[in-house]
């Protein structure tokens, strides 16, 4: 490691007066929630839906809070035919964030392509009030 004279580390460098611990603890800290899987989301991009449920399983059971894993996991059931799935999916997306937009829109229509306008219209109302214009 590079010291200057004195023993004294330039502006920026590790000097050995800070523990690892707390080094560690900071960057674990600074670290974003996880996401879905990449190779998922590429399965995903390549319309192989099917292929991408059981790495978004997976990493649902690792990360049961997690509305984003949640949500791919529950676009993925959508994409691949399992409307009743895709259903519970989005409506445990809305139990972690309630405001994510893009799982009532998604939720809403699926709920009206099954038949269920009824409970598609308060997801619907919620949307317009939020956003008239669209």
């Amino acid at each position: 490691m590079y010291r200057a004279a004195g023993g004294i580390s330039p502006p920026g460098q590790y000097n050995g007066s800070v523990s690892w611990a707390l080094l560690l603890l900071s960057w674990l800290l600074m670290q974003p929630p996880a996401g879905p899987p990449a190779g998922a989301l590429r399965l995903l991009e390549e319309g192989r839906a099917r292929e991408a449920i059981p790495l978004l399983e997976e990493a649902a059971r690792k990360e049961p809070d997690s509305a984003a894993i949640h949500f791919h996991l529950a676009y993925a059931y959508s994409l691949g035919g399992d409307d009743a799935r895709a259903i519970e999916g989005f409506r445990r997306v809305l139990e972690i964030d309630s405001g994510i937009r893009a799982a009532k829109l998604n939720l809403a229509h699926l709920l009206l392509r099954g038949g269920k306008p009824p409970e598609a219209r308060p997801l619907l109302e919620e949307l317009l009030k939020e956003e008239p214009g669209d």
